[in-house]
């Protein structure tokens, strides 16, 4: 079972294959794309964002928990969790509480642990940031 089937998809945006978005673009909800996204990417709080295989974005993310099977050219900030399959590429900076990485995958840039997610105790984890 794959990170992306993982998410509670109770309504669900799909940008085809075929389609090129540019501009500052606001999503919410479950948000899959397969296609072209450049610009400004700014996600409603509790929104996922997956980038499928095909999927190619370029430009600023502003998220809640992203999933990435496709290509990244820009800065991610995700507020909850960010997710890099095996066939997924990232060029550019992470900053999130909590990032898994799977085998395969690619990352190029640094990664910042911002500490913000809160632990099931209710307390806030330690910062840590680093270069991968």
């Amino acid at each position: 079972m794959k990170k992306h089937d993982l998410i509670h998809e109770t309504e669900v945006t799909v940008i085809g294959e075929g389609i090129r978005l540019d501009g500052k673009l606001q999503l919410g909800g479950v948000v899959r794309v397969y296609g072209r996204l450049s610009g400004e990417i700014v996600a409603a709080p509790e929104s996922s964002l997956i980038l499928m295989e095909s999927a190619v974005v370029e430009g600023t993310l502003d998220v809640d928990t992203l999933v990435v099977a496709g290509f990244i050219r820009g800065d991610i900030r995700a507020r909850s969790r960010v997710s890099i399959e095996g066939t997924g590429r990232v060029i550019g900076n992470i900053e999130t509480p909590t990032i898994a990485i799977d085998f395969g995958a690619y990352l190029e840039g640094e990664t910042k642990m911002t500490g913000k997610k809160k632990s099931a105790k209710g307390e806030s984890s330690p910062e840590f940031s680093g270069n991968v």
